[in-house]
């Protein structure tokens, strides 16, 4: 790909930093989906993608990078193939299942965690690996007309610290939301990984 419009921008040096980052998406639905796509997009070329969901009606709304036909399909198998059609050179980890304590080492290598995931027993399980193991994570989410981005890296405030209190949430599936929303939180959690992996 061309990335020379990028560079201008953040230069030849960062570029190759993206280029040999390694990303772990935990959930790819409308925020992880388009997460994915952003990132691969800007250079970044090796991703270990999770989630045990598959493509629903219902999801075409805000998941930009399904189609009616990809309806019934695993949505890391068919995120992957889209990816690599964008980019063919990148290498993809696509991981269909939940994410567990018994398979959660599969992150261990990854340089940046980013959680879009939609229920607390995952991101509680993502906020304790990534603070064990001093992996920097970034969480988004978002729901009816308001979204949030966090990044939370080693030494600093975690998940748990500013959320320990809470263990239930509200979800797209009981309150809705409007995908111009999931679209905007996604592009935050983006251009925060990105500085992230360059080092600024």
């Amino acid at each position: 790909m061309d990335y020379s419009r990028q560079e201008l921008v953040i230069g030849k040096n960062a570029q190759k930093k993206l280029e040999k980052s390694r990303v772990a998406i935990i959930g790819v639905g409308a925020l992880g989906s388009l997460t994915a796509e952003l990132l691969v997009r800007s250079g970044v070329k090796r991703l270990i993608l999770v989630d045990r969901d598959f493509i629903e009606m219902s999801n075409l709304q805000r998941q930009h990078m399904f189609k009616l036909q990809d309806v019934n399909g695993q949505k890391v198998k068919v995120a992957k193939s889209y990816l690599q059609e964008i980019n063919p050179k990148v290498k993809i980890k696509d991981c269909f299942e939940s994410l567990v304590p018994n398979n959660i080492d599969k992150l261990k290598k990854a340089d940046l965690i980013l959680d879009c995931t939609d229920n607390m027993e995952t991101r509680f399980l993502l906020n304790d690996y990534c603070v064990k193991n001093k992996i920097d994570c970034v969480f988004a989410s978002a729901v009816q007309e308001r979204g949030y981005v966090y990044v939370f890296t080693k030494g600093r405030a975690c998940y748990n610290c500013i959320f320990s209190g809470l263990r239930s949430i509200d979800s797209c599936e009981t309150l809705g939301v409007l995908n111009g929303i999931t679209s905007l939180v996604s592009s935050l959690q983006v251009s925060e990984a990105v500085k992230f992996l360059i080092g600024k």
